[in-house]
């Protein structure tokens, strides 16, 4: 699964800022994050909450993961 991250992120480098969308989403700051939002600004992660705190601004590419967890 990190693989398919990694793939994906790097196909979509083009992109300045992302949206990335999973079912599940593991931290290492604490318990997981179930429908999770990671946002990534200028190649860093800028946000991570469940997706009904987490907004998505315009201009974001977003990519949602079929996946359990991410």
């Amino acid at each position: 699964m990190r693989y398919a991250l990694f793939l994906a992120l790097a196909s979509c480098a083009f992109a300045q800022n992302i949206a990335v969308k999973a079912d599940t989403v593991y931290t290492a700051a604490g318990a997981p994050v179930t429908n999770g939002v990671v946002l990534i600004r200028d190649g860093k992660v800028e946000r991570v909450g469940p997706a009904s705190q987490v907004q998505i601004p315009a201009g974001y590419f977003s990519l949602k993961f079929n996946v359990k967890r991410l």
